[in-house]
């Protein structure tokens, strides 16, 4: 599926009531049909700084080529437009800068987002770019344990990479609840850096490998805050077969509520003719007295989960498509990802609230649920994009 392709009119002029001055220009106020939402166009959004000395004019085409299409139907109107419009902005001093979605431009103003899961990312690390992701950003995704004083101890091999998630949006981040954080059962030890800031390596030898990440964490949270409204934190993992076989087979309950783990997964390349495989295992019993403590079972309790997982054997889930959605209860149900030669990146929001009727409509769409017959709060959901 094509992306959509937006169009960013950004107008500055300090000091100044720019929806004045656009208001003032008649010939703009006359061909306002120009931009009637139908056929390519899909969304036309307006947008103003609270002093009003910044204004954002945004254009969403269904994609790239009903752009072309469009441009090449209202050619000669939409030039009249563009000429009409600029003389304004010149007699005004106001300064008119155009971006598209090809400059990987992030604005000031939220709105609406074009995109939707299946639309996230439409392309592909090049070899040169995955072998800089190697080296450059997943040795960093690796924790440092914190001893005191300033000093730091390299930690265990998580075999993948963990970040944490910088927040773009409206999605709450609360922390672990209080009950849980009386437990002790949070692996502090645990130290990492935001994704945002880790991809900051990239920006001079590979501007353009950056502008895309950088981007692709804004248009995820953008997505995912359509499904939900908080979470207790987000991370972002990233994984590849040279960070190890499979990522470390955990679990984390840090809510004291039965609340859903939210991830948007996102494939970078495709390299590897097998795809990543998660593996979810049977969920754990309600009165399992380690329930709390398999975030850190890994480091302090490692005959734990392998004493849980046995007897049973996991559901797989290979990871074909370019994004997909994982939801399942990570309080209950251990999980790992198995990596192949494709980097691979999960957004991962955890104790989410769903907003209303989301979940249910999840549910119903989802391409596989498991564990249904340990609950409606313990299953596992998935839909490939």
């Amino acid at each position: 599926m094509t992306a959509p392709y937006v169009i960013f009119n950004v107008f500055t002029k300090k000091h100044s009531n720019l929806l004045k001055i656009y208001a003032e220009c008649n010939y703009v106020q006359k061909t306002t049909d120009l931009f009637e939402i139908k056929n390519e166009i899909v969304n036309v959004e307006t947008f103003a700084s609270d002093c009003k000395d910044k204004l954002e004019i945004r254009i969403t085409f269904n994609d790239k080529e009903g752009h072309a299409v469009w441009v090449e139907q209202h050619q000669l109107s939409y030039n009249t437009y563009l000429e009409q419009w600029n003389e304004h902005c010149q007699a005004n001093q106001v300064r008119w800068d155009q971006y598209t979605s090809d400059d990987c431009y992030i604005s000031d103003f939220q709105g609406v987002t074009p995109y939707t899961v299946k639309t996230l990312i439409d392309w592909k690390l090049t070899a040169v770019e995955k072998q800089a992701f190697i080296d450059h950003i997943a040795p960093i995704g690796s924790y440092a344990g914190y001893q005191g004083y300033g000093k730091f101890e390299r930690g265990g091999n998580l075999n993948g990479a963990r970040y944490l998630k910088e927040r773009h949006g409206n999605i709450r981040r609360f922390g672990k609840s209080t009950k849980a954080h009386n437990k002790d059962n949070y692996p502090a030890y645990i130290l990492t850096y935001h994704f945002d800031h880790i991809i900051e390596v990239l920006q001079f030898h590979l501007s353009d490998l950056y502008l895309r990440l950088r981007k692709l964490c804004y248009d995820v949270e953008a997505v995912a805050e359509q499904y939900i409204s908080s979470c207790n934190y987000a991370i972002v993992i990233a994984g590849h077969k040279q960070l190890g076989e499979s990522l470390t087979l955990h679990s984390h309950m840090l809510d004291d509520d039965d609340r859903y783990t939210f991830t948007i997964a996102v494939r970078l390349s495709t390299d590897d003719d097998k795809a990543a495989v998660f593996q979810a295992y049977p969920p754990y019993p309600d009165n399992d007295p380690m329930l709390p403590y398999y975030f850190i079972a890994p480091q302090k309790y490692p005959d734990a989960l392998a004493n849980h997982i046995k007897d049973s054997a996991p559901v797989s889930i290979p990871l074909i498509t370019d994004t997909a959605i994982l939801a399942f209860n990570a309080s209950y149900v251990a999980h790992t990802v198995m990596w192949t030669d494709d980097i691979y990146l999960f957004f991962v929001y955890d104790h989410v609230t769903f907003k209303e009727g989301v979940l249910e409509q999840m549910k119903q769409n989802c391409e596989h649920q498991y564990f249904l017959d340990h609950g409606p709060d313990k299953c596992v959901l998935y839909q490939g994009m």
